[in-house]
C-alpha cells in the first residue's frame, strides 16, 4: 500500500495539517478507497507552505518520480521547494511540480515514507480548487488522487467617490452622493454615512466599477462629513475615504418672502423643485430667486400685458416678451448650455402663471442667453397670436397689390381701344 498525506503549513505554524489522502496501489490500476478527503482553507493572495507524505507499503515496489498538479490560479513560490529524501533533482513548469530520483536509490523505497513541501501563494479567487498529486514507480504504473483546498475570500470592496468633491459648499438641502466600487464577489449593500450616521442604504449595487448614487434631500445647514461602505456576499467590508460636504444656506422650498417696504413678495423655489417643473403664479415687480449649481439668479416679472408678460431673468440679464402658450429656454450664466425652461401658461386679473424647469441643454443658433425659439429682436420670427396678426397683415397686403393692378390693367385696355 502507498499511502499520501498532505499538510498545509501556513507561515506562523508549521504544523497545521491540510489533510490526509489515503489510496491503495495494485500494478496497471489505479485504486482510492472511500475514506473522506479533508476541506482545508486558505487566505485569497495569501502564501501558505503545503506538506505532503508518501507512505510506501507496496511489496518489491519503489516509487521513482513524484507530481503535483496545481490548480489554476496558484503560483510556486520559486526556490520554496525541499524534501527529506537525500538525493532528489526537482524540476517545475508554471503548473507541475517534479521530484525523481537522483542516484540508485528510489525516490520513496518499498517500505518507507518521505516528506515533500513547497510554498504556493494561493492568488486564485474565493473557489473550491484541488491539487493533483501522482506517483509513478519502477515500471512507469502510476496512481493519482486529489486534494480539494478553499480559497478564502479576504478581499473587501473598492470604493471611489465621485461627488461631491470634497469640500464642495453650496446652497441646497438635497444632494445626490455618487461612487463607484468594485469586488470580485457580489456587492450585497451600501451604505452613505453622514456624521458618523448612516442615512441611506442601497441594496441593488453596480459591483463592477458602474456609478452608484444616494439622494438625500433633508441635509442641515451645517459642515459635515460623509463617506461610503460596502459590503460584499461574503461579508467583507470596505470602506471609502471621507469627505466635507459645506451646506451654507438650505434652499427654502418656494417660501414667499416680503422685500422692503413696498410689499413685493420674493419667491425662492429649490433646484429639486425646479427639476420636477414648478408651477408659479406671479404678478408685476415679483420676484423668484433661482439656485442653479450654488450660484442664485433672479427672474422678476416687467409687465403683465392682456396675453402675455415681460420678464428679466439675470445674473446675465435676458429679457422676454412671452405670449400666452410660449416656452423660451434662457442661458442663465452665458456658458452655452440652457439651464432654465420658462413656459407661460396663463394671464388672467394681472397675474401670469410660469411653469419653471431646471434643463441641461447645448446652445444652437447666434443669440446668446435666449434659445432658438426666443424672441429678441424684430427681425425674429414671432410666435402665438402676434405670429397670427403679422401674417394676416401681410396677406391684405398683397390682396391690395393684386387688386391695384387688375385696375391699372383695366384702365390701360379701355384707353387702347378709346384710341382704336
Amino acid at each position: 500500500m502507498i499511502y499520501l498525506k498532505m499538510v498545509k503549513l501556513s507561515r506562523l505554524s508549521a504544523v497545521l495539517f491540510l489533510g490526509i489522502l489515503c489510496f491503495s496501489f495494485a500494478l496497471a490500476v489505479i485504486l482510492v478507497n472511500d475514506e473522506s478527503i479533508i476541506f482545508s482553507s486558505v487566505n485569497e493572495s495569501g502564501v501558505a507552505l503545503y506538506n505532503f507524505s508518501v507512505n510506501n507499503t507496496q511489496d518489491a515496489e519503489n516509487i521513482t518520480e513524484v507530481n503535483v498538479t496545481l490548480p489554476s490560479g496558484f503560483v510556486f513560490v520559486v526556490d520554496s521547494n525541499a524534501t527529506d529524501v537525500a538525493a532528489t533533482t526537482f524540476t517545475n513548469t508554471s503548473t507541475v511540480l517534479t521530484w525523481v530520483n537522483s542516484s540508485a536509490v528510489p525516490l520513496v523505497e518499498n517500505g518507507s515514507l518521505q516528506y515533500f513541501w513547497f510554498n504556493v501563494t494561493a492568488s486564485a479567487v474565493a473557489a473550491d480548487y484541488n491539487f493533483t498529486i501522482t506517483v509513478s514507480n519502477t515500471t512507469g504504473i502510476f496512481e493519482s488522487t486529489n486534494l480539494s483546498v478553499t480559497v478564502n475570500d479576504t478581499g473587501a470592496p473598492v470604493i471611489t467617490l465621485i461627488a461631491p468633491a470634497d469640500s464642495t459648499s453650496v446652497t441646497t438641502a438635497a444632494y445626490n452622493f455618487t461612487f463607484n466600487v468594485t469586488d470580485d464577489q457580489t456587492v450585497s449593500n451600501c451604505s452613505l454615512i453622514l456624521d458618523d450616521a448612516v442615512i441611506n442604504t442601497l441594496t441593488s449595487v453596480n459591483g463592477t466599477g458602474g456609478t452608484n448614487g444616494m439622494y438625500n434631500s433633508s441635509l442641515s445647514v451645517a459642515t459635515h462629513t460623509w463617506s461610503i461602505n460596502c459590503t460584499d456576499s461574503t461579508g467583507n467590508v470596505g470602506n471609502s475615504s471621507s469627505r466635507t460636504l459645506i451646506v451654507s444656506a438650505a434652499a427654502v422650498e418656494a417660501t414667499t418672502i416680503i422685500s422692503g417696504g413696498s410689499g413685493t413678495p420674493t419667491y425662492s423655489v429649490s433646484e429639486v423643485k425646479l427639476s420636477e417643473g414648478y408651477d408659479i403664479s406671479l404678478g408685476e415687480r415679483y420676484k423668484v430667486n433661482l439656485d442653479f449649481m450654488g450660484q442664485r439668479h433672479v427672474l422678476v416679472v416687467d409687465d403683465i400685458s392682456d396675453n402675455g408678460a415681460t420678464i428679466t431673468v439675470s445674473s446675465t440679464p435676458v429679457t422676454l416678451d412671452l405670449v400666452v402658450g410660449q416656452t423660451e429656454m434662457i442661458d442663465i450664466d452665458d456658458d452655452g448650455i440652457y439651464d432654465l425652461s420658462v413656459y407661460l401658461k396663463d394671464v388672467s386679473l394681472a397675474r401670469a402663471d410660469f411653469v419653471l424647469t431646471s434643463i441641461s441643454k447645448e446652445v444652437v443658433g447666434l443669440a446668446s442667453g435666449v434659445g432658438n425659439e426666443g424672441v429678441t429682436d424684430s427681425s425674429k420670427p414671432v410666435s402665438g397670436e402676434g405670429a397670427e396678426s403679422m401674417s394676416e397683415n401681410g396677406s391684405y397686403v398683397w390682396v391690395v397689390v393684386i387688386i391695384i393692378l387688375l385696375i391699372v390693367g383695366i384702365v390701360f385696355v379701355l384707353k387702347y381701344k378709346k384710341k382704336k
